[in-house]
């Protein structure tokens, strides 16, 4: 028996606006969506041998959790800022080729080699995404529509690859560091240890994007006009990224607002047309399990 479904709220409305850029699958972009994929295997591979007595628990990235591995948060953390921030695929070899060597050679078979792989801020997109996930049922089920447009806004930061604002009037991009640097994993160690009930909070594993990267600066510019109209609660990339579409959460009243906003300050500066969709959400991808 499936899972009861979840009403979409009645006073929002979820928008997809196209934002004409095409992600070429069969190219360049295919082999950077594979790379982040490789990322997600080498650095679950990685943790398995760094966190041995922790490995019978990690079948996939979505099981390094503070729930399945019993641990605390800052665990968690301790155990992403153990992973190089970036392997090159030489590196790779080394580090795993003793124990992966066929599983190496069936990942790297899926795309061409990059500079290097993003391990770390990978990693971490993952670990936060997944339970992200997770929280968003409840979140509707509460009518939480705030913070469920939170964790939308959130989970785009973990594609970004650039920010825009206002700077004196001038609408400017400037690059996003989606990095998980050292620095900042022991800072959110830090909060957690400090009992601050405020800084606890900011430190919570959903609440850190990581750095996934699959954005363009054409979609976070899509995105950063969106959440610039009163009523918009949240706005993310939909999608695999490099391309494609964005999706907005908004209130009912505030559709036509966004529609001109993305109108006059997206599409008609570049000529294009401008491509809005209201959506009714459906249902989703499940697990089907078969009982012998």
């Amino acid at each position: 028996m499936g899972q009861p479904r979840v009403s979409f709220p009645a006073d929002c409305r979820l928008i997809v606006a196209n934002s004409h850029v095409k992600a070429q699958k069969t190219t360049n972009a295919r082999d950077t969506f594979n790379q982040r994929v490789a990322a997600y295997e080498f650095g679950l591979m990685l943790l398995r041998q760094l966190y041995p007595h922790h490995a019978p628990k990690m079948v996939r990235l979505r099981d390094v959790n503070p729930e399945t591995l019993q641990v605390r948060p800052s665990v968690i953390y301790e155990m992403v800022m153990s992973l190089p921030e970036v392997l090159t695929p030489e590196e790779v070899w080394k580090h795993l080729g003793d124990a992966y060597a066929e599983d190496l050679k069936r990942i790297m078979q899926t795309h061409n080699a990059p500079e290097h792989y993003l391990i770390r801020s990978v990693v971490l997109y993952g670990i936060a995404e997944c339970l992200r996930a997770e929280m968003c049922r409840q979140l509707l089920e509460e009518g939480d529509i705030q913070g469920l447009g939170e964790l939308m806004r959130i989970s785009h930061d973990g594609d970004r690859v650039v920010r825009y604002a206002d700077e004196n009037g001038i609408w400017r991009a400037r690059p996003y560091n989606y990095m998980a640097e050292t620095a900042y994993l022991k800072a959110l160690v830090e909060d957690l240890r400090s009992e601050d009930v405020d800084r606890v909070r900011r430190a919570q594993i959903h609440l850190q994007p990581g750095g996934y990267a699959c954005s363009t600066p054409e979609i976070d510019e899509m995105v950063d006009l969106s959440l610039q109209v009163p009523g918009v609660i949240g706005a993310q990339l939909s999608g695999a990224g490099l391309g494609g579409c964005i999706m907005v959460l908004v209130h009912k009243d505030s559709v036509a607002d966004l529609n001109r906003h993305l109108t006059e300050r997206f599409y008609e500066p570049k000529g294009l047309e401008p491509a809005l969709t209201v959506s009714a959400p459906v249902k989703g991808s499940g697990l089907i399990t078969i009982e012998a």
